[in-house]
């Protein structure tokens, strides 16, 4: 019995079998011109382009124009796309319009699927694929780069250039930058809307450069952007670079919100000290607009580079989390940016760690971690409505802090209170003295509300600790007359409204 070959360009309705156009699949052979061919045989779309077993050497851009083109091989590092071009280029383009800024309209259904990109050559900027405004686009089974291999001036895995309803699954990507998200020219409010990034391998390779490159980002928006119930989750491994995730449209603002950002189980790792001045998260969205409900769970970070940068977002949240850090910053916040809430649940912080966290923030509900950590396990971080301090306490970001206070006759220190508050401070010193004590705003007074007689409300009452309002400096103070050196933690409850 004759048998037929599935891939015969002959066969109608068959896919177009690069090979019948004339690619070699050699290595050495420039495919370019016979791939392109394959491609452009679809003259109104809806069909198939496929790559069986071999190496394709390609040395400029392949161009998809048509709806519903699709690219597929037979496997990863089966069938496999050698892309050495001459100057900065683009491997895989999708798009309507041009490779330019010309709206040529949405582009639908395309996917590219069992490829492995690959390059020899270390120095030009390459990008594996690039699309423009795409729509229910798919990604599978793609590999862009190993080792060495996607390497040079900056060069991008995936650039996104915008639209909505796409899916990128099963991809291992080793370059510069292996995600970009940009703008997009033809609809700026609909940059990355309902896109699904599920099993993501990425590796940032610029510290194996000639001159090592740290200053590289796995998942980088572009100034401009804004995001739309965008989900990352699956297997999600992040190795090295400066950033995970840096989001900053400090210097363009984006065209509209953003809203529903949702990451799960990401997991950075590499070797401390490749650059650690960036972050596991940074957004900045921009002071004309802001980002709403984003959210990152079950994320294992710290142990290269910062946690958490918050600015002009609304709400966010991390739960089930593990910042392993015991000296970098594991979460800075600005309530001057916009920054509402941020909400902890069940993570963990290591000691050492450090935070920034403004004073108009309160923390509710906490639940401190069993060490030291200058972050609880759970708690919500929550700015006063009216933009004035909630928690009483200067220098800290929640309603307690303790005060050392020395022995020597007399150590005056100012409380850690408004001096518009009124409220009710708990003072326990490190011998188990306690204290309630009534501050009124309204008459700048103290009142013992409870007392064990170690304090008084008169300032150079012997052999007492003194909390009195100093006129003066317009403060509440701690007088320590007793003689020894005393640590006071302090809680306030009350309001300084």
């Amino acid at each position: 019995m004759a048998l037929t070959k599935v891939h015969d360009r002959m066969i109608v309705g068959a896919p177009a079998n690069v090979k019948d156009f004339g690619a070699v699949g050699d290595g050495t052979t420039d495919d370019t011109a016979a791939i392109q061919a394959a491609i452009d045989s679809y003259s109104s779309g809806q069909g198939v382009v496929f790559f069986p077993k071999g190496r394709y050497l390609v040395t400029s851009t392949l161009s998809i124009t048509k709806d519903r083109v699709h690219l597929e091989g037979e496997a990863p590092w089966v069938s496999r796309i050698l892309f050495n071009p001459t100057a900065e280029d683009i491997c895989i383009f999708i798009g309507k319009g041009g490779e330019g800024s010309t709206d040529g309209g949405v582009i639908f259904q395309n996917s590219i699927k069992k490829l492995t990109f690959e390059s020899t050559d270390e120095t030009t900027k390459k990008t594996a694929i690039e699309l423009k405004d795409i729509s229910t686009f798919v990604a599978e089974d793609i590999v862009v780069g190993s080792t060495d291999q996607w390497i040079g001036s900056g060069s991008i895995g995936v650039r996104i250039r915008g639209r909505e309803g796409s899916v990128f699954t099963r991809m291992t990507i080793s370059c510069n930058r292996p995600f970009v998200f940009a703008k997009n020219d033809a609809f700026p409010s609909l940059s990355l809307d309902q896109f699904h990034f599920q099993d993501i391998f990425t590796f940032t390779r610029g510290h194996v450069e000639s001159t090592p490159v740290y200053d590289e980002t796995h998942f980088f928006f572009e100034p401009g952007t804004n995001f739309s119930n965008v989900t990352f989750d699956g297997m999600q491994a992040y190795v090295r670079g400066k950033n995970a995730f840096y989001y900053d449209n400090s210097t363009e603002a984006a065209a509209g919100a953003s809203y529903q950002l949702r990451i799960v189980n990401p997991r950075w790792e590499g070797e401390p000290g490749d650059d650690d001045t960036g972050h596991f998260f940074y957004l900045v969205h921009g002071s004309t607009s802001e980002a709403q409900q984003v959210s990152i769970e079950n994320a294992y970070f710290g142990e290269v580079g910062n946690g958490l940068y918050l600015r002009d977002i609304r709400e966010f949240s991390i739960s089930d989390s593990s910042f392993i850090s015991n000296s970098r910053e594991a979460l800075n916040i600005a309530t001057t940016s916009g920054l509402e809430s941020v909400e902890i649940k069940d993570c963990f912080f290591q000691t050492g760690c450090t935070a920034t966290i403004p004073d108009d923030f309160t923390l509710y509900s906490s639940i401190k971690t069993p060490n030291a950590s200058v972050l609880p396990r759970s708690g919500i971080f929550h700015v006063a409505s009216g933009g004035g301090r909630n928690d009483f306490v200067t220098g800290g970001p929640i309603n307690q802090k303790t005060i050392s206070i020395a022995a020597t006759d007399p150590t005056v220190v100012t409380l850690p209170i408004d001096d518009t508050a009124s409220v009710f401070l708990m003072l326990t010193d490190s011998r188990g003295k306690v204290a309630i004590v009534a501050v009124n705003s309204a008459s700048n007074t103290t009142t013992l509300v409870h007392n064990d007689g170690t304090f008084s409300t008169t300032q150079g009452t012997a052999s007492k600790l003194n909390v009195y309002y100093d006129s003066g400096s317009t403060s509440y103070k701690l007088e320590n007359k007793t003689g020894t050196s005393r640590d006071l933690y302090v809680q306030a409850f009350g309001s300084n409204r």
